[in-house]
C-alpha cells in the first residue's frame, strides 16, 4: 500500500462503529462486512483522534509531545498502523485536490 500524503484529512469510515471495552480497550465493527477488531494503547489513542478528520502529520506532532517519543519512529510506526487501518476498511483517507 502506497504511503499515506503527510497533510491528507484522515478519517474513521461512518460504517465503522466501536464501542470501549475497558479504560484501555476499544473494539470496531465493520458493519459492511461484519468483522471486528480492536485497538488498545497507543493504537486506541489514535484510533480516538481519528474521530475527526486530521492528517499524519498532526497526528505524528501530537503523538510526539504525549509520549514523547522519537518522531521518525513515530511516523514509521503511526503511518504503518493507518496504512493497517486502511487496508481493512476502517479510514478514509481524503486527498485534497491540486490547486490550480
Amino acid at each position: 500500500m502506497p504511503p499515506i500524503p503527510a497533510h491528507a484529512a484522515v478519517v474513521r469510515r461512518s460504517r465503522v462503529v466501536a464501542n470501549d471495552l475497558s479504560d484501555s480497550e476499544t473494539v470496531m465493527l465493520d458493519i459492511d462486512r461484519g468483522v471486528y477488531f480492536g485497538v488498545r494503547g497507543v493504537g486506541r489513542d489514535i484510533w480516538d483522534r481519528l474521530a475527526h478528520p486530521t492528517t499524519l502529520a498532526a497526528l505524528v506532532a501530537a503523538l510526539t509531545a504525549q509520549y514523547r517519543v522519537d518522531e521518525r519512529r513515530c511516523w514509521d510506526d503511526v503511518e504503518g498502523f493507518l496504512c493497517e487501518l486502511l487496508e481493512q476498511g476502517l479510514i478514509e483517507v481524503q486527498v485534497a485536490p491540486a490547486l490550480r
